[in-house]
């Protein structure tokens, strides 16, 4: 009589044993029973079927006692794309009250946690003008997708609306698809500065006076301010 030992494939799930007992005819010197593997979809590891005696009638044990089959997976990794909810966000007087979210998505269920890993460039600056809850995206085995928050930070400048480009950088246990990255607009909320002229000196002499022009905003701005005179 067979015993199923500690290996890593599920019987019924994995794999068939056509029966727990080998039946040897007197007369014959050995008999058998088929171990089938099932198949699947999933993208996972190879798997063993550990098979031990734990009993044998008219007959003694002798070694080896225990075989070991493994199931050769022959799934591919599933494909990783990327997607955003929003293609733009809002800076807010408030931080963080605006946000996208990214998601990988798998072309397939995999068995395998699967592990995306991003990079993020673009025209804004990561800290200053947004932030990322995460540069990973973990997606579980038996799960279809994952996700991070790409939130705005407000600030006072008056500026040109700003680009986010998330992209995918590498990925453990899953294949490149398409696309591997996304653009997020940051558009700015903050009005234009205020202009006054003034001037160092009210009168200058006839011969050789100057004074000077200047031109000053009531806030910093984040575009350069030119100013035209007439």
């Amino acid at each position: 009589m067979l015993e199923r030992g500690s290996g890593t494939a599920t019987d019924l799930t994995d794999y068939t044993l056509s029966s727990i007992e080998i039946h040897i005819p007197a007369g014959s010197l050995n008999g058998s029973v088929t171990l089938a593997s099932v198949s699947d979809s999933l993208h996972e590891k190879n798997e063993t079927v550990i098979l031990d005696i734990i009993q044998a009638d008219n007959a003694t044990e002798a070694t080896p006692q225990q075989q070991i089959v493994t199931i050769i997976d022959d799934d591919l990794a599933p494909i990783v794309s990327l997607s955003v909810d929003r293609v733009t966000i809002h800076e807010t007087a408030t931080a963080g009250t605006d946000a996208a979210i990214v998601t990988a998505t798998l072309s397939t269920l995999s068995g395998l946690p699967v592990t995306v890993n991003l990079a993020a460039t673009g025209v804004a600056v990561r800290t200053k003008d947004y932030t990322v809850s995460g540069m990973t995206i973990f997606i579980p085995g038996g799960s279809l997708s994952g996700g991070i928050l790409v939130s705005s930070i407000a600030d006072v400048l008056n500026e040109e609306d700003e680009t986010i480009i998330i992209s995918i950088s590498d990925i453990v246990e899953g294949r490149m698809g398409t696309p591997t990255s996304q653009t997020i607009s940051i558009t700015d909320d903050d009005p234009l500065p205020s202009l006054t002229l003034s001037v160092g000196t009210m009168t200058i002499a006839e011969s050789g006076g100057s004074t000077t022009v200047t031109a000053t905003l009531d806030a910093l701005s984040g575009r350069n301010v030119t100013v035209i005179l007439k």
